[in-house]
């Protein structure tokens, strides 16, 4: 991931256009739990992510918050904004130190329409987005919260080089059980479990044991039927 968004960048530079801060392009870093951008600001530039990770939430109309997903290194943000979508359509949070580089709306097109290769990279990222997606939709759909929550800390765990087994960001078993789609009780449950079978280890500093986790992943684990169940 972290390869992706030099090679953006550097496609980026190559194009000969935005080359330096201030020509449409600017630079920014977030501290942990700072807002990127709120549902409904306006939406007028494209965000790059170089470093760390981005929560990304919405909140319906009668008040309801969900989790959509995380945004690594590599990584775009706010990118509906060049199909002229006015308004940011959801909340992005920093999980940690992230630092971002932001392409105004009209420069980002240009760049898109004079530059092949960087053209090629935004498209293969946002693709590799919607894929991530559409995987965790069908997580969402067909596995149990225990396998749920299992992949988002393997997730969770990869470093900037996509290598997993690493610590995750801190977030709070409330912000797991939304991400997951179940409950706090049954997140600090899994949890307890997951120490047990040596899959973690820690308390507010989770690291992932990855070739254990991975094993079980690899398991058949009970579907949502089953675990209404039991």
């Amino acid at each position: 991931m972290a390869a992706a968004a030099a090679r953006l960048i550097q496609n980026l530079g190559s194009s000969g256009f935005l080359l330096t801060s201030g020509a449409g392009r600017s630079s920014a870093e977030y501290r942990r739990r700072s807002v990127i951008y709120s549902q409904g600001e306006t939406a007028g530039g494209v965000l790059f992510v170089q470093q760390g990770r981005v929560l990304l939430s919405v909140v319906s109309d009668c008040g309801k918050e969900a989790i959509l997903g995380i945004v690594g290194p590599g990584g775009i943000l706010g990118a509906g904004c060049i199909f002229d979508e006015p308004y940011r359509s959801s909340t992005a949070i920093a999980l940690e130190r992230v630092s971002l580089v932001r392409i105004e709306k009209q420069d980002l097109k240009y760049v898109l329409a004079h530059s092949v290769e960087f053209n090629q990279e935004f498209l293969r990222c946002l693709l590799r987005q919607k894929r991530e997606t559409e995987e965790a939709l069908a997580d969402q759909l067909f596995s149990s919260s225990e396998r749920r929550l299992a992949r988002i800390l393997m997730m969770l765990s990869h470093n900037p080089q996509g290598i997993p087994g690493g610590p995750i960001p801190r977030l709070s078993q409330t912000t797991l059980a939304a991400m997951v789609g179940t409950t706090r009780s049954r997140i600090s449950y899994f949890l307890g479990k997951f120490r047990q079978m040596g899959l973690i280890e820690g308390g507010t500093k989770i690291r992932v044991n990855a070739a254990r986790m991975s094993a079980m992943l690899k398991q058949c684990i009970p579907s949502r039927a089953i675990e209404a169940a039991q």
